[in-house]
């Protein structure tokens, strides 16, 4: 059950990586000086905080867990 956990933590990560860098284009798309700075630069500590958790996740990821980890992401 444990590893169940861990899959479903990851999959929230990737989650919230992927809405992040999707209002990042949103305000990139939205032209300059649209957003404020401090809205930006939420963006990209957002980004760079979820992108450094999937990576030490990646790293933790006990090896019986990636096939269904794997078949996980692959279903989105």
């Amino acid at each position: 059950m444990a590893g169940a956990l861990e899959v479903d933590k990851v999959l929230l990560a990737i989650e919230e990586l992927r809405r992040w860098e999707k209002r990042r284009d949103e305000l990139n798309r939205s032209g300059p000086g649209k957003a404020s700075p401090e809205e930006m630069a939420r963006v990209r500590q957002q980004i760079t905080y979820y992108d450094g958790l999937l990576q030490d996740m990646k790293r933790r990821a006990h090896p019986d867990n990636m096939p269904r980890f794997i078949s996980q992401v692959g279903r989105e």
